[in-house]
């Protein structure tokens, strides 16, 4: 099998899924050059596929509150920022929180939101407004 077998929308799909914008190109073949481009291959997909979703905490990511809030305790909900992801990627890794596509919304405090800003790409400031109309 390969991309050539699938439908556009498939193909649309697996774009987002590595983070390859899409925007203005048309067609099947306009697609898969842009895929080619990138150097995303069917085997990469395949293997995306077959990976296993694993627990965080099975796996040892388990983030040690106590640690990460030495600083007089967590913080509480007026001393968080909202933070956006508009990246194309499926998921994204910043300054040690995940964010996908389904879930590009993040609640952090503020330096922690501006390191993510002035070291990475695609994301800004979010209003409370906005994240109850994404999930709503």
């Amino acid at each position: 099998m390969s991309f050539d077998s699938m439908k556009v929308s498939e193909l649309r799909e697996v774009a987002g899924n590595f983070g390859v914008d899409l925007e203005g190109v048309v067609g099947k073949s306009a697609i898969l050059t842009r895929l080619g481009e990138e150097g995303i291959t069917y085997e990469m997909y395949e293997a995306f596929n077959k990976a296993e979703s694993v627990d965080p905490k099975e796996a040892g990511f388990e983030v040690d509150a106590g640690k990460r809030f030495a600083k007089g305790g967590p913080p509480t909900r007026h001393d968080l920022m909202l933070v956006k992801m508009e990246r194309n990627n499926f998921t994204y890794e910043a300054n040690g929180y995940i964010f996908t596509k389904e879930h590009p919304f993040m609640a952090m405090t503020e330096e922690e939101a501006q390191h993510i800003f002035d070291y990475e790409e695609g994301f800004r400031p979010a209003t409370p407004n906005e994240v109850k109309e994404y999930y709503s």
